[in-house]
């Protein structure tokens, strides 16, 4: 295949506020082996120097779409590929990379496939640059009809590896922009997206994901609460029995560990009706068990912390 000649790749960057990491993310796309692709970065109202500092680069190809501040990152990959052109769309955080062939060995893998839509593994850097290991284990990329392996947990979807053909993009609705999802909505649109196509995954590190204090997923106050929501929403619009009790349990499962949380850390009213909620939902008991026994710990952990500290 032409590198340049393939297919246009519309790839959008939300941002706020990360004038240096946007630039560096950009970069990644600029260093990219295939040639035909257009970059969106939405701008969040930055306060810094982010406009301006790209204002100055020489990028025929780069469309910054300035927002008031939403602070809601589905609204903005939705800003973002609303004035994309292409046939497929990409995604990349502003604090993440891209390595060279990225968008090479998913373009290919997608002409050559009748899935629509591709993600691949990627690796997950510290502060000083090397590689750590992920929270949650390794998450294999899988082809094929994945919703199971999705619900089940044995395998998830970043979203800076995500590619979309943009008619199936449409045809799910783009990411949700419910007030109540914001976070999380990366995981709900890769079940929506499981739900109405096989994936082409590529089983190689094509990005960097940073660590760093200002990334997103450290500020979620309650993110097994987020998690959840998910799965309820996936159950609640499934019309398979059967991927609706893996939903039910996964939806259990968040709810019994986001009662461990707000056991560990003394709320124990919202503890409780969270593990409550947790067994309506049909959870299993040794899980819950598990759960409890976490939050309890936690707590008497925050506490000999507390007693101990001068």
């Amino acid at each position: 295949m032409n590198l340049t000649d393939g297919p246009l790749v519309s790839v959008v960057i939300p941002t706020w506020n990360r004038c240096r990491m946007v630039v560096e993310a950009i970069a990644s796309v600029v260093a990219q082996t295939y040639g035909n692709w257009e970059l969106i970065v939405v701008d969040d109202g930055s306060t810094d120097d982010t406009v301006q500092r790209l204002g100055r680069l020489e990028i025929p190809n780069l469309n910054v779409v300035r927002s008031p501040h939403i602070g809601h990152i589905g609204r903005l990959r939705n800003l973002g590929v609303n004035a994309a052109r292409g046939e497929f769309v990409a995604f990349l955080d502003s604090d993440d990379l891209w390595s060279p062939t990225k968008l090479e060995r998913q373009i290919t893998a997608l002409r050559n496939s009748s899935a629509g839509w591709s993600y691949a593994e990627y690796t997950l850097l510290s502060e000083t640059g090397m590689a750590m290991p992920l929270r949650a284990g390794r998450a294999p990329a899988i082809s094929g009809h994945i919703v199971r392996a999705l619900l089940r947990e044995e395998t998830g979807v970043c979203p800076c590896t995500l590619i979309v053909r943009r008619s199936l993009f449409d045809a799910v609705g783009g990411f949700r922009e419910d007030e109540k999802m914001p976070y999380r909505d990366d995981a709900d649109i890769a079940l929506r997206l499981a739900r109405c196509s096989e994936a082409i995954a590529i089983p190689e590190k094509l990005a960097l994901v940073r660590e760093h204090p200002g990334r997103l997923t450290r500020s979620i106050a309650a993110p097994h609460e987020h998690s959840a929501l998910v799965y309820e929403l996936f159950h609640r619009e499934e019309s398979s029995a059967a991927l609706r009790a893996l939903a039910r349990r996964g939806w259990a499962g968040c709810l019994a560990n986001a009662g461990a949380d707000r056991w560990g850390a003394g709320d124990y009213k919202g503890s409780m009706r969270l593990y409550w909620n947790a067994l309506r939902q049909g959870g299993v008991t040794a899980d819950w068990l598990r759960a409890a026994a976490r939050g309890a710990r936690n707590r008497l952990w925050r506490k000999a912390n507390i007693a101990g500290s001068p």
